[in-house]
């Protein structure tokens, strides 16, 4: 479940990637419980690729829904920026770090607070 309103912007700091996993709950967390992740957050997670992707299809499975995706091969948001209009994009399938421009479209992983 995710809010609705979100909606994209060019304004100078804006962060839709963050926006959204601010604004991301399910049953049993809150808006606010999500964050984006760092750069070195969202490399660890790289190092567990297999298990997760393991998960991910255990989950797909039990909710009959294709909206949960494969780590392999996409590129994700991390919050860490290197100015106002550039931040870090981790690729899942080797764990490399690339700076971007934040106007692209990649994937966004939220992580629990707790």
């Amino acid at each position: 479940m995710t809010d609705t309103s979100i909606t994209n912007n060019s304004n100078v700091g804006y962060t839709p990637a963050a926006c959204c996993c601010a604004r991301y709950h399910t049953v049993g967390t809150n808006a606010g419980d999500w964050y984006l992740g760092a750069g070195g957050e969202m490399s660890m997670i790289v190092a567990l690729r297999d298990d997760i992707n393991t998960k991910l299809t255990q989950i797909s499975a039990i909710y009959s829904t294709d909206c949960v995706n494969s780590l392999a091969n996409n590129r994700h948001w991390s919050s860490t920026e290197s100015s106002t209009w550039h931040a870090y994009v981790v690729d899942t399938d080797n764990g490399d770090i690339h700076n971007y421009t934040k106007g692209n479209n990649y994937y966004v992983i939220a992580m629990l607070t707790y």
